[in-house]
């Protein structure tokens, strides 16, 4: 970044204000006054500043004179004409009005090194070396932006549930999952824009006025596979607790039967550490997402939609219920009405991960 030369916001607004003043009709351009030369430095009202030339200024308010012989008069009699004038410059733009200019030192020479905003008036050129404050007007855009043919995807999520990992990978074709939370929400880029209903083959969507599921309560989603598997896991622990010990007290045995010289021994990773790891591994939470469907539509499509607009079910969805694991795709399925009135999926497909 510090390779990079950024413009100052200062230097943002001068551009502004120039593209402003030249559609208003002001003459206005870019240059920067002659440090050497006598110049007037001044302030409006506490306000903006400027500078001109102080013998320029004076060949056009008294052009008569300005011929005469400088032993006529000298500098500092003409800055206190400037100072007794009661309008010494007249300015078009209505945001430099001003009602006392009043005189100042110069500034290091340093502020006329960069080039400045510079009015043409009446009575000569005038820099800006400090701009006034005020709103300036954005200019006015030829064309808006036409977001209506923008696309926008479209997921239309039945319900999530929630499985340890150890869990997930003992699923296979054939097993059910259930779904845990419904929600029935409709999402694009992650992020929840309304809910939908089915009704006859169509989808309808409704707006929601706050955001429905950024933030999902954090419940504790069980799945049969929990129930099935619980007994299993405890007692498949136990064994490799029981195994670790044991090895854990040969490993005792062969270091105190090994040669005391042997100093640069060489210890191994053992299969059992990775055992552990897999064991760590086995608890972490894996949300999975039940989709029942996914539409790319316009912003204009959008708006009808959320007027009333409906979508179509795509045929025999419910039996190509996509499922996702943290939102990888890793199974499809067939959607099953349970005895309980809870909704599960019958796995018909499993994607495999790609390494």
């Amino acid at each position: 970044m510090n390779c990079l030369k950024l413009p100052l916001l200062s230097e943002i607004k001068e551009r502004r204000l120039e593209t402003f003043w030249r559609a208003e009709g002001v003459p206005v351009s870019i240059s920067s006054p002659d440090a050497f030369s006598e110049l007037l430095f001044f302030t409006a009202d506490e306000s903006w500043q400027g500078v001109m030339n102080l013998g320029e200024w004076f060949s056009h308010v008294a052009p008569e004179m300005s011929g005469l012989s400088n032993q006529m008069y000298n500098n500092l009699q003409l800055k206190q004409l400037f100072s007794a004038t009661e309008r010494p410059v007249d300015l078009p733009p209505k945001s430099l009005s001003y009602k006392k200019l009043r005189l100042q030192a110069l500034p290091d020479h340093s502020v006329f090194e960069k080039p400045l905003l510079c009015l043409e008036t009446s009575q000569g050129a005038l820099w800006i070396t400090k701009l006034p404050e005020m709103e300036i007007p954005r200019p006015s855009l030829p064309k808006k932006l036409n977001l209506s043919i923008l696309p926008i995807p479209l997921t239309f999520e039945i319900g999530v549930s929630q499985l340890s990992l150890g869990l997930l990978k003992k699923i296979s074709v054939g097993d059910i999952l259930l779904i845990s939370q419904l929600t029935d929400r409709v999402s694009t880029a992650g992020i929840g824009i309304g809910c939908y209903q089915k009704n006859e083959g169509k989808i309808m969507i409704e707006k929601r006025d706050e955001e429905y599921d950024k933030n999902l309560e954090e419940d504790e989603y069980e799945d049969e596979y929990e129930d099935e598997y619980e007994d299993e896991d405890e007692d498949e622990d136990e064994e490799q607790n029981e195994h670790e010990d044991e090895e854990h007290q040969k490993d005792q045995e062969n270091d105190d039967g090994d040669d005391a010289g042997n100093e640069n021994k060489v210890h191994e990773h053992h299969p059992k550490d990775q055992k552990k790891s897999s064991s760590l591994c086995a608890q972490v939470p894996v949300t999975l997402t039940f989709i029942l469907q996914k539409n790319k539509v316009t912003v204009e499509k959008l708006e009808k939609i959320y007027e009333g607009e409906v979508i179509p079910l795509e045929p025999s969805i419910e039996e190509r219920i996509e499922i996702r694991a943290n939102n990888v795709r890793i199974a499809r399925g067939k959607l099953l009405g349970m005895e309980n009135g809870a909704l599960g999926v019958e796995l018909t497909q499993l994607y495999q991960s790609k390494t």
